[in-house]
């Protein structure tokens, strides 16, 4: 389904992949940009649910096409939807997905998921297993800021191929000797992997990301105060 969708010629291989487990108070509008070391063009994200989604909450939104827009960074997380030419792409998408279902989406587009009000999901799951894949002949791409999923013993450089078995290829099958480098333990995370991530923490690029979650996080910071205030004033007056 992953080659088929995201058109490939030649192969696929996994960059990234995350089990989340019932993210409290959901994710704003953003763009994923933690897909592994390999370029937004080669990126497919990709996301299976192993719980059916909750009746009023839990379920991705996606902006249709706003993989095209031309205003967010590649480096920036949450957006404002309203800024930019993102209003362009206001045409909401929802999917409510059963227990099984796979949705796949182009690395840059922008979406959500809205957590219950109450940031208590009960007894309700949402377990998801969800990742990236690099499509065709993508290469390493060193960012110059932090990515956790790069954190493997390999010596890859910018530009060279990403044939290693820490991206493992899952398409058109399984490279035989990648296989073995993980079952024999060579493949995982490494005082140099930390340390290559350790050396990206205090970059510009690794700052510009985080501001973006600054950014959004004041933003919403003020809508609630401004929500509070008429509430506030309602009490006052009805005593």
């Amino acid at each position: 389904a992953l080659a088929q969708l995201g058109g490939a010629r030649e192969s696929v291989r996994v960059t990234t992949d995350l089990l989340m487990v019932n993210p409290n108070k959901g994710f704003k509008w953003h763009q994923d940009n933690q897909n592994g070391p390999v370029a937004f063009d080669n990126a497919l994200r990709w996301w299976v649910t192993m719980d059916d989604s909750p009746k009023d909450y839990g379920a991705p939104v996606y902006l249709k096409k706003s993989q095209l827009n031309k205003c967010v960074p590649e480096d920036a997380v949450f957006v404002d939807i309203d800024e930019g030419d993102l209003p362009e792409y206001h045409d909401f998408t929802t999917f409510r997905p059963k227990a099984g279902d796979l949705i796949v989406w182009h690395a840059r587009t922008i979406h959500k998921i809205d957590g219950p009000t109450s940031q208590d999901w009960g007894s309700v799951k949402r377990r998801v297993l969800g990742g990236t894949v690099a499509i065709d002949d993508a290469t390493y791409v060193d960012k110059e800021k932090v990515e956790f999923a790069d954190m493997g013993r390999h010596d890859l450089k910018h530009g060279d191929p990403l044939t290693d078995a820490h991206f493992p290829r899952i398409w058109p099958e399984p490279v035989p000797e990648e296989m073995a480098a993980r079952f024999s333990g060579d493949v995982g995370r490494s005082r140099e992997g930390f340390s290559r991530m350790l050396g990206a923490m205090f970059s510009a690029k690794t700052f510009e990301q985080f501001a973006s979650w600054g950014n959004v996080l004041k933003k919403k910071d003020a809508e609630v105060v401004e929500d509070d205030a008429p509430a506030r004033e309602e009490v006052a007056s009805s005593r």
